[in-house]
């Protein structure tokens, strides 16, 4: 993020933050975490790749988040921004997607993480960050998707 930011700016954000961290509590908690994750409602799926990737490239740009563990929802993702109608992000991700070979990165991270060195070695880091006007709206979006009880539980 771009900031100055003020903590009632980031209202959105940290409303899906607090469904977001119960789910990678668990994910880490489980003994089992491939198998938690696949059990998990599709909703639940794509707020965990939505948040995993605003965390990455608030932190350190799209270059982390793919060189990350994160970086293995990619394909969820990308549908997630289609079907948000987010083609702004969307042309960020591609735009780092079409780095790789085929323009499809390895869904596992030790590969990928490969493919990031070879990238930066080329071109340098691909450290495009989200901008904070584009978060709100992806995290205002993806509220709008999730299902009635959630909604009214949490009061968005």
């Amino acid at each position: 993020m771009n900031g100055p930011y003020y903590t009632s700016d980031l209202h959105r954000y940290s409303e899906l933050r607090e469904l977001y961290l119960p789910i990678v509590d668990r994910i880490f908690r489980s003994s089992s975490p491939q198998e938690y994750y696949d059990s998990l409602e599709d909703w639940k799926k794509r707020l965990y790749a939505l948040m995993q990737f605003l965390n990455e490239c608030a932190n350190g740009g799209i270059s982390q988040y793919f060189f990350n563990q994160s970086g293995d929802e990619w394909p969820i993702l990308r549908k997630l921004l289609i079907d948000l109608g987010c083609d702004h992000t969307l042309k960020t991700l591609d735009d780092a997607l079409a780095f790789f070979s085929d323009s499809s990165p390895s869904v596992l991270a030790t590969l990928r993480q490969k493919e990031c060195e070879m990238i930066e070695q080329k071109i340098g880091s691909l450290n495009k960050r989200v901008d904070y006007i584009v978060e709100q709206d992806l995290c205002e979006r993806f509220i709008r998707t999730l299902p009635t009880h959630i909604i009214s539980e949490n009061r968005f």
